[in-house]
């Protein structure tokens, strides 16, 4: 897929609703090198002046824990907007969907235990989570939190991650041993 076709699935602010972003697509979108010229060049530090650069993020080392917050607001002139893309993930993300340098394993995997939603628009709005035992790896019992309420686990089929929807602000994600 181009960058320009990754950036407008990503990109969509819910008035020209795009309706198949997948978490690979925004984290490919996320290490596409951008280049930094013209009004957007970087200040330099060392000859004081603003140069032109390249801007890209590379993972280094796979975390144990790894936190994706998708990007769901942005500024329009001094106009805050929420964007309402529906991200579509899986319960276990593989690492190929990322670019990774040599000597990383490429076939580690993360499993999906939370999941972190905002309802409301920019300006405002409330937080509810969906989480997962940790401990119940095989057949993970998922619950809605929402303030002092916690529900009861919610009923899927087995093996089934929470719904996608253009809620979904965070994923929180535990690296799979070796193997599964």
């Amino acid at each position: 897929m181009s960058n320009d076709e990754a950036e407008r699935r990503a990109r969509s602010n819910g008035s020209s609703p795009v309706t198949d972003v997948t978490l690979a697509d925004c984290i490919h979108l996320y290490q596409t090198e951008e280049r930094m010229e013209g009004g957007n060049q970087v200040y330099c530090e060392e000859c004081h002046d603003k140069q032109d650069m390249v801007k890209k993020y590379i993972f280094y080392h796979l975390p144990q824990i790894l936190v994706i917050s998708l990007k769901r607001f942005e500024m329009f002139g001094s106009r805050a907007q929420k964007l309402m893309t529906t991200v579509n993930f899986d319960c276990v993300l593989p690492v190929d969907a990322f670019k990774l340098p040599r000597g990383l394993d490429s076939g580690t995997k993360y499993r999906l235990f939370g999941v972190v939603n905002h309802l409301g628009q920019a300006d405002g709005g409330h937080y509810t989570a969906m989480c997962s035992n940790l401990d119940s790896s095989r057949d993970p019992k998922w619950r809605q939190y929402n303030d002092e309420m916690v529900g009861q686990p919610m009923t899927q089929k087995s093996g089934q991650c929470p719904p996608c929807n253009s809620s979904t602000y965070m994923l929180f994600y535990e690296r799979m041993p070796a193997g599964n």
